[in-house]
């Protein structure tokens, strides 16, 4: 039986799931609140990624705008490094991914669900509860002209971070021991002296930190214990160069590096809802 979906959340998860559903003939909708922020991390794919790809039919096309990336390389200190390859013990998938542009490749497959007949709406989901269901709020039905003539079979919540029906379920959650704060830009640097396509990891002194090489420049990220930054200033951008810059065991590869986008912060990757359907 043909379902009515709303999904809510237009980025890499919610264009899936809502390409492959309108495929299989269901009504979709994807919400999209376009005042959310452009971010620029996730950028560095992995091979299980690489059979959704061709499912959906993008891959030539992610291809044009993204690093071939044959596997990962971690860095103990400037002098010793290890590659693990993707060709070593992956069974049957593909033994390479893509480093990508992240929003190229968000547009594309946005495109791509709009081009299977994915209906968007360009504003916020409103949500509320009846009991223990879930149903999109008067104001929201209404603003969809129609589309939806009565509340939709299923809704899903693909807004990430924002953990849209988890918040408004007031569902509990489980928070990682770990505190640590990622910090990460875009930056001109071109020193990929070995492996060159791979991520590269570094264990730095009091955390570590990622280098991804990007067509046409590179991403760079530190992840460290949020009271241990404030040792290398007050702002982001301060605390972001400076320890690049003092590091020993980073700083050698960030010598003459020009930043080229503005500082984002995440904090605690770890919190995970503890009931993610119903």
């Amino acid at each position: 039986m043909k379902k009515s979906i709303a999904i809510i959340g237009a980025g890499p998860a919610g264009c899936t799931l809502a390409t492959l559903l309108q495929r299989q003939g269901h009504k979709v909708a994807l919400f999209n609140d376009s005042k959310k922020t452009e971010i620029f991390v996730g950028e560095s794919l992995i091979p299980a990624i690489i059979p959704i790809l061709r499912e959906l039919g993008v891959e030539e096309e992610v291809k044009k705008f993204s690093v071939h990336k044959p596997g990962a390389t971690v860095w103990i200190n400037p002098q010793n490094f290890a590659e693990a390859s993707f060709g070593g013990g992956m069974g049957s998938l593909p033994t390479y991914a893509y480093n990508t542009n992240r929003k190229t490749f968000d547009t594309l497959l946005l495109k791509t669900a709009l081009d299977s007949g994915v209906k968007l709406f360009e504003f916020k989901a409103e949500i509320e509860t009846e009991g223990d269901r879930v149903l999109l709020s008067d104001k929201s039905l209404k603003n969809c002209e129609e589309f939806f003539k009565e509340q939709p079979d299923f809704i899903v919540d693909a807004s990430g971070r924002k953990r849209v029906i988890s918040n408004t379920l007031k569902l509990p959650s489980t928070k990682g021991k770990r505190m640590d704060t990622a910090l990460f830009a875009h930056v001109k640097e071109r020193k990929f002296n070995e492996n060159y396509g791979d991520i590269h990891m570094h264990l730095a002194t009091k955390g570590w930190c990622w280098r991804i090489p990007l067509p046409d420049k590179t991403s760079v990220g530190l992840v460290i214990n949020k009271d241990k930054l404030a040792e290398f200033g007050e702002t982001l951008e301060d605390q972001f160069d400076n320890y690049l810059k003092t590091d020993p065991k980073l700083k050698s590869f960030f010598e003459d590096v020009q930043r080229v986008t503005p500082i984002q912060k995440y904090s605690n990757y770890q919190l995970a809802s503890d009931r993610i359907v119903g």
